[in-house]
């Protein structure tokens, strides 16, 4: 640590405890003076004092640290952050760091600044003037939780400038720059240490050598991967590599029972529920028949087809997480004249409003996510495996579309030409129009003909003439992905069923039907099978 910075540190720790003792002493003033806003206000204001002298250090021990660096500044507007380092800085050490810990510090924090803000400003729904908002045994005990912290923070911080930090100190501020060491460093078993080591020194002293410990097993593991033996045609493959990722949807909401439903089926592929219900946590299961080489490589393969998989047989949008602008590049706009904000928005927002078509995913969504995985993990052809590219390709860009990167006109384009080429790949197109001819395998599901026409007819202009007929909308580019959907699943059911005349229609009651151009049917729910089932010469999806 620079010695300039050092000092800095410490001139602004002392100011800061200065400070808080201020207003506190000023909270005590004023308590059983009938104006208890103001007191509670007052050590609240001590409180952030303290929990900025935190925020600081911790800026202060950043990988790469600068004097002058803007990063280097304290989000003074941020007032429930700096209650919550006040809160919840004393505990490192002394009790075990938990997410729920965390979160009930966050809770108090920002309950404490909304009760100081309802009570500081008057409103016109008021009844009682503010300084009645806050009862005297509320001013009592945050003046008497703010004086235990103050007392807490004239011993916790002290630093002898004339010390570097040491260097196990040091390998520790390296050590949190790791996602992974910060995950070790606040986790149940390094906070146990701490706690009976009750030595910071001793402490980080123990993570860096259970850290290169691990790291020599390790590297052991590794060497002995990389020499391992693959498995002949006659071994029996065990599983061996689980990787877990995650991805959000938009489009659908997910439901526990249904994943847990799911989840029953012997797969390589379970699905978690996270609080979030737009947030899926999968995990892909590999066996020994993949190498350490290979393990990055088959793994991103086998997962980015599962996520085409999920949005073939949902038709929404599922993709690993991208945080974007779709109707909005800025925080507001004030007239300067006015002093008023605005808030302008893009007419046509690059995204759809999902909440309104409350898209639940259900046990039959998933079934045909399957169906269409078992078919994709299989292609070997690469003319066969061109459209799926294209495919995957586009919902990248999809996801990644907003006002920043404008690639909507793209992506239009690439999921049409994906269902040229699956259309061109699977049918006989010699004597008859390839649009034509694609409808009729998607007309079951997509009964729609004269939108089909138009978007077709827009694709078409623009990838012939590369000119545009009209603005291409976020529902556009949705409906040319839901026709090589439909058509990819018809793909994949005619594989497992081993019968290219089959195609796909929807019930009333959201059923897919496999219909035979014969038009043989026979109806059979398979809720339990989780593919497809038959009777004689019928077939049905359950959906």
């Amino acid at each position: 640590m620079k010695s300039e910075l050092f000092s800095k540190f410490i001139f602004f720790r002392s100011l800061s405890l200065q400070n808080a003792e201020d207003a506190l002493k000023s909270a005590e003033y004023l308590r059983g003076k009938n104006v208890n806003h103001i007191s509670y206000h007052l050590s609240l204001l001590a409180l952030e004092e303290i929990g900025k002298i935190f925020m600081f250090w911790m800026k202060v021990n950043r990988k790469e640290t600068s004097l002058f660096d803007e990063q280097m500044n304290i989000e003074m507007d941020d007032h429930p952050r700096k209650l919550f380092f006040a809160i919840w800085a004393p505990s490192i050490g002394t009790e075990l760091i938990t997410k729920e810990q965390m979160e009930e510090s966050r809770f108090m924090a920002s309950t404490l600044h909304e009760n100081r803000i309802n009570s500081l400003y008057g409103d016109t729904s008021d009844i009682i003037i503010s300084a009645n908002k806050i009862k005297d045994e509320e001013v009592n005990q945050i003046i008497d939780f703010t004086k235990a912290r103050l007392n807490l923070a004239k011993t916790e911080g002290e630093i002898n400038e004339d010390e570097e930090p040491s260097t196990n100190w040091k390998w520790l501020m390296l050590y949190l720059e790791k996602p992974s060491g910060r995950n070790i460093v606040f986790g149940k078993t390094a906070q146990k240490k701490l706690i009976e080591l009750n030595d910071a020194n001793e402490w980080i002293q123990w993570l860096k050598v259970s850290y290169e410990s691990e790291q020599t097993e390790l590297l052991d593991l590794t060497k002995k991967e990389l020499v391992r033996e693959q498995p002949t045609d006659g071994d029996v493959i065990t599983p061996k590599w689980e990787i877990t990722f995650t991805i959000t949807t938009p489009s659908h909401s997910t439901r526990p029972n249904v994943l847990t439903a799911i989840n029953k089926f012997e797969r390589p592929i379970k699905l978690l529920s996270t609080k979030d219900k737009h947030t899926i946590i999968i995990k892909s299961t590999l066996g020994t028949n993949v190498s350490l080489k290979d393990i990055w490589d088959v793994g991103w393969n086998s997962c980015k087809l599962f996520v085409a998989s999920l949005n073939i047989g949902a038709n929404g949008i599922f993709y690993w997480n991208t945080v974007i602008n779709t109707e909005r590049y800025q925080d507001y706009i004030t007239d300067l004249e006015s002093n008023k904000r605005l808030d302008a928005r893009l007419v046509t927002p690059l995204t759809f409003d999902w909440k309104e078509q409350k898209l639940v995913l259900t046990e039959q969504n998933l079934h045909l996510a399957f169906i269409a995985y078992e078919y994709l993990v299989q292609i070997q052809d690469m003319n066969e495996a061109r459209p799926i590219h294209e495919y995957l390709s586009a919902i990248g860009m999809l996801a990644k579309t907003d006002i920043h990167l404008r690639l909507e006109v793209s992506v239009f384009l690439s999921f049409y030409e994906a269902f040229l080429l699956a259309i061109k790949t699977h049918e006989n197109i010699s004597t008859a129009d390839i649009i034509e001819i694609g409808y009729f395998q998607i007309q079951g599901m997509q009964k729609d003909k004269e939108e089909f026409n138009e978007i077709m007819k827009l694709a078409k202009e623009l990838q012939e003439k590369n000119t545009l007929l009209r603005y291409i909308a976020y529902k556009d580019v949705l409906a040319i992905k839901r026709y090589c959907e439909y058509y990819f699943l018809t793909i994949a059911v005619r594989r497992k069923q081993n019968d290219k005349t089959i195609r796909l229609r929807t019930t009333n009651n959201s059923e897919v039907i496999l219909v035979q151009k014969e038009g043989r049917t026979h109806n059979k729910s398979i809720a339990n099978s989780g593919g497809v089932g038959s009777i004689g010469r019928k077939f049905t999806i359950w959906l």
